[in-house]
């Protein structure tokens, strides 16, 4: 079926996703928990029906209209069913009341929500990744109504985890268009300030204290740059406190209990995580960790039933991927060539503590002309003194180096170091404390601990780690709500600190600034693309007037592993799905060559660029390289 869409049409998505909310809701009583579970169940619902609309190559308009009409339908009449049963458990915030201030604070939230969704709306994607893989990919799958690898020259459109995109793949179909490619990133956002909540809530937070650690999650500077782009952090951010407080939820149930709907609930929502992002493999261990050793202790001759069932719903849900990968490069993984080139060369006690201490002085980048110097000055100066090379290639990425970058208000590079330090102290509140919860603090203490360990002792050091680090804060945000929940006037002039503080990356966005001569209301949606990449433009504009001179509807491009391809798409189509010109690379010479697609292409053809005329273009541009490198 031909692209009928229009912007309307992302409502049946949500329409669905509102139904799942509304059935979980009322099978446990709680909006918050509502949300957590619809949302899991709805981003389950998504892949499937993306991996068997994919096997018949019908990821068009009227196959995903079709597809979740029908989705919807069976949502609806499970909600009905639903509120005929009577609750399985009692509402977590049943019997707490906000006062005035927590009211003004949550106001606070929804205005901070609303201006990063006019954000979200009104700029379209932007950023590095995104015009590089993340967006290309959905207009191949796009064109190809399939998921499946095809050639290409920039492989991470084909072997990174595609469950972000996924998403935008079906708004962008079902509009036809790119209005709402940064709506998944903002919902996670949304979805994650109302799980970290819920989570303080279990470790025994009152409601003071969880509207503390609401804010914490909503002003992260991190997280408000990345909640109105492309990219996945955020999204597997999300998923991860979906499994989180599904493992809390998990070790409150009666120890008589077998099988439950929370062990397929976190089986659930480790795959989504492992299906969005590979980082998450790593956070995610340490949940994973304390979810099998509390089966063990309190389960163990149902143990195998648990593993058993968490395992195939994470297999079931990454096993299209995973497939495709292994069918083109030999791992589920991916290309070894580029997977290994993100893994430390070697390890040890102290190439560990090097890679710590520069993670956690990304996060001195949190103001203009601030600490960035000062404290690369510093950590070099301790690696001299400890005999250590900040610059060691065995656990820094290849052709960057060490050093704090100097642009606080780029979603590549920002820092959370107000975050960072208000986590430090709420860690030192939470081990002065006693009681009863005292052990799920410090169990989530070892959560978010030990994931940033595994993170620093695998991946090699990269300029813009910082943005990985985005589903760490997220996890630590309820630890702070804890902490703070007890010390209610401090707790609220903290939150007063962070939304101040936060006025700055919400209006100064450099990607996507509201308060800048360069502002989303200022300038045309199409200069927008490359607002940090205006070198670009130019090769662009003249490789579309070419093909428009020629008459050139299927472009074959020849291109580097880092180049921007999206907005040259969307300037020829005008971010339309059906728009008349194809993209297809060419003279592809890695794994992906003999994949169905750019070898129907005739270089001699007047139908279509050259690889030869695509390179010349791309030189006028030079080579992409990302920031810090």
């Amino acid at each position: 079926m031909a692209y009928n869409g229009g912007m309307l049409w992302v409502l049946l998505p949500l329409a669905v996703l509102a139904l799942f909310i509304a059935w979980a809701r009322a099978k446990v009583g709680g909006l918050r928990e509502g949300v957590l579970i619809g949302a899991g169940v709805w981003g389950a619902v998504l892949v499937v029906i993306t991996e068997a609309l994919s096997l018949v190559k019908s990821i068009t308009w009227g196959g995903l209209v079709t597809a979740w009409v029908v989705a919807g339908v069976v949502a609806w009449f499970g909600f009905v069913l639903a509120r005929q049963k009577p609750k399985s458990v009692e509402a977590t915030t049943r019997g707490d009341r906000l006062d005035a201030v927590s009211k003004i604070l949550i106001a606070c939230l929804a205005g901070f929500a609303g201006v990063l969704l006019c954000i979200a709306l009104v700029a379209p994607p932007n950023t590095w990744d995104a015009m590089t893989y993340h967006m290309g990919r959905v207009i191949h799958w796009a064109q190809n109504h399939s998921v499946a690898h095809y050639p290409t020259n920039i492989l991470r459109q084909v072997h990174l985890n595609p469950g972000a995109e996924f998403v935008i793949l079906h708004f962008q179909i079902l509009t036809n268009g790119d209005r709402f490619a940064n709506l998944p990133q903002w919902l996670a956002m949304v979805g994650s300030v109302v799980g970290v909540s819920l989570i303080a809530a279990r470790l025994g937070a009152g409601i003071a204290g969880q509207v503390v650690a609401a804010i914490a999650c909503a002003t992260l500077p991190m997280g408000i740059f990345q909640s109105t782009s492309a990219q996945n952090d955020y999204v597997a951010a999300f998923w991860l406190v979906c499994l989180a407080w599904g493992v809390l939820e998990f070790i409150q149930q009666p120890v008589g209990k077998r099988l439950t709907r929370l062990t397929y609930y976190v089986g659930l929502v480790l795959g989504l995580a492992m299906l969005t992002k590979a980082t998450a493999y790593l956070f995610a261990v340490p949940l994973c960790l304390w979810y099998g050793i509390h089966v063990l202790r309190t389960r163990a001759s149902q143990w195998w039933r648990h593993v058993g069932v968490v395992a195939a719903m994470v297999i079931v849900l990454n096993a299209g991927h995973g497939w495709r990968n292994y069918g083109v490069f030999g791992s589920p993984l991916g290309p070894k060539e580029e997977v290994g080139q993100y893994s430390n060369a070697a390890m040890g006690p102290w190439l560990l503590a090097s890679n710590v201490l520069r993670s956690l002085a990304l996060h001195a980048n949190t103001a203009p002309n601030g600490l960035q110097r000062p404290v690369t000055n510093l950590v070099a100066k301790a690696h001299s003194i400890a005999g250590l090379d900040p610059h060691d290639p065995r656990t820094t990425l290849s052709d960057t180096y060490f050093g704090v970058e100097e642009q606080p208000n780029h979603e590549d590079s920002a820092g959370n170091g107000l975050h960072l330090m208000v986590i430090l102290v709420s860690l030192a509140l939470l081990l002065r404390r006693g009681g009863v919860l005292r052990g799920r603090n410090i169990a989530m203490v070892i959560v978010v601990a030990g994931g940033f360990l595994l993170f620093c002792g695998y991946l090699r050091w990269q300029p813009w780690h910082s943005r990985l680090h985005l589903p760490l804060f997220v996890l630590a945000s309820p630890l702070v709500g804890s902490a703070w929940s007890n010390r209610p006037r401090l707790g609220r002039l903290l939150c007063a600190t962070l939304v101040l503080a936060g006025m700055y990356p919400l209006f100064f966005n450099f990607s996507r600034p509201i308060v800048s001569e360069n502002s989303i209301f200022r300038i045309a949606r199409s200069e927008m693309f490359y607002l940090t990449r205006r070198d670009v433009r130019e090769g662009h504009v003249q490789l579309a007037d070419y093909a428009r001179r020629r008459g050139c509807l299927r472009i074959g491009m020849m291109i580097g592993a880092n180049e921007w391809e999206y907005p040259l798409w969307a300037m020829l189509n005008e971010s339309r799905v059906d728009g008349p010109y194809k993209f297809d690379h060419v003279n592809v010479t890695n794994a992906t060559r003999d994949l169905p697609g750019g070898e129907h292409l005739d270089p001699k053809s007047p139908e279509c660029i050259t690889s030869m005329q695509v390179r010349e273009a791309s030189e006028i541009y030079g080579k992409a390289k990302r920031p810090g490198s």
